[in-house]
């Protein structure tokens, strides 16, 4: 998550929050006008070197810092722009091609889904991708190597798998796929037979071919109807998993830190201030009654009914910066209490309560040279079996993190269920982590 400056955002957050040495860094347009209303006494002033720069006005010209709209903005163009096609008859049944900058890319890849020709329901997911070499015009310029290409490096079948779909083996155990196999895929002649059952209706083998394109058809359909729920809202907005998420209405100001009288309005800026005496135990509230500031009452929290204590809620947001305070939620101060999305606390009793449940190992107390350990039956004691179940435990979630972030723009879309997900979403899943655990 970086902002249009190329900066992460926590630097973001420590150079938006200066508003007098950095008067015109924001997060969007809104804040600008804002600092404009709040602050308008300052002094038009550069220091060269230093990156002091003073504004006054606030000019929108000069505006920078702010947040993109979207992340994936490019993705998300390029699967707009795509000319879909499903060709049962073709090699490759669907192929979706990404670039992420023509003249310069960083980046490219190839999917392909391909209809197997298979008694069982068998499609074939393969992703080829390539990745640029890629030095800035300034570098080149300082190594002296404006002409040089530094070249690509192929990731060929960087994912590669089957899917088999047994639902349907009733169906195909009654007919012979090998007649058909050479012409058909499996999916148009069992489709063709349920028809017949449905309708008691001959439908014969010439008319397969016509068949094959209807269903071509319906597939297609179906797919750009999955497309366009995952690029378009159905108000024609930018979807959750293509939005930066940062909101402007949950920003803290001074107004909002203010320490009123709880009777005082919201709208009248006459009425902020508070009155009570100490003895008098009043709680006053934030003067613009901001959801996000809570004085904590003293005689829970300590300090006075003067000047209470403050607590500043987390702020909310949607998109990837609301997932991002989803993974990393806000520390709890008890130990019991687990809301993080790894639910460690979680794994640690589990391991703790491996470890109060198995005996010890009688073949422990045998020298190690007289031991014979064969795969997965390991010697170890009542405390090692609770670590590695706490460490399988941490490794599966950590991969099962790792990829909801990976297909954040499709399940911010369309919902993770069993209706709308295929085996394929869990075995792409799984060979990934086998290709890691073969890489370590």
């Amino acid at each position: 998550l970086i902002d249009t400056r190329g900066n992460r955002f926590s630097v973001h957050q420590r150079r938006a929050g200066r508003p007098f040495q950095r008067p015109n860094y924001v997060d969007n347009e809104e804040m600008l006008e804002r600092r404009k209303e709040e602050a308008l006494f300052q002094v038009d002033l550069k220091i060269p070197g230093t990156g002091v720069d003073f504004s006054f006005p606030h000019d929108l010209d000069r505006i920078k810092g702010t947040f993109p709209e979207t992340v994936g903005g490019r993705l998300l163009q390029k699967m707009e722009e795509m000319n879909l096609q499903y060709d049962s008859k073709a090699k490759n049944t669907i192929v979706m091609n990404f670039i992420d900058h023509e003249d310069h890319p960083d980046y490219k890849s190839k999917l392909i889904y391909r209809a197997l020709p298979r008694a069982n329901p068998t499609h074939l997911v393969k992703v080829d991708e390539t990745f640029y070499r890629t030095v800035s015009r300034e570098e080149k310029k300082k190594l002296d190597l404006e002409d040089a290409d530094f070249g690509s490096v192929e990731s060929i079948n960087s994912s590669r798998f089957n899917i088999k779909n047994f639902t349907a083996e009733g169906m195909t155990n009654e007919i012979d796929y090998n007649v058909y196999k050479d012409n058909f895929n499996v999916e148009t002649v069992l489709f063709r037979n349920f028809l017949m059952k449905k309708s008691n209706i001959t439908i014969p083998n010439s008319r397969l071919g016509k068949l094959e394109k209807i269903t071509d058809a319906w597939n297609l359909d179906t797919l750009n109807f999955v497309r366009k729920s995952i690029i378009k809202k159905p108000n024609g907005k930018i979807p959750v998993g293509f939005k930066f998420g940062s909101d402007d209405q949950q920003k803290i100001t001074f107004k909002d830190l203010l320490y009123v009288n709880p009777e005082s309005d919201p709208e009248n800026k006459l009425t902020w201030f508070y009155t009570k005496f100490p003895w008098d135990k009043v709680l006053g509230k934030s003067a613009t009654e901001h959801p996000r500031v809570h004085f904590l009452d003293p005689s829970v929290h300590g300090g006075s009914y003067l000047f209470p204590k403050i607590y500043i809620e987390p702020a909310t947001y949607n998109g990837w910066m609301g997932m991002i305070k989803t993974f990393i939620p806000e520390m709890e101060v008890c130990d019991e209490v687990d809301n993080g999305f790894l639910r460690i606390n979680e794994i640690s009793r589990r391991a703790k309560e491996i470890e109060g449940k198995l005996p010890i190992d009688p073949r422990l107390s045998a020298a190690p040279e007289c031991r014979f350990e064969v795969p997965y039956d390991r010697q170890l004691t009542p405390a090692n079996h609770g670590l590695l179940e706490g460490i399988v435990l941490s490794t599966v979630r950590t991969f099962g993190t790792e990829f909801v972030m990976r297909v954040m723009p499709i399940l911010g879309s369309i919902r993770l269920t069993h209706e709308n997900y295929d085996d394929s979403f869990f075995v792409m899943m799984a060979q990934k982590m086998e290709q890691e655990f073969i890489g370590e």
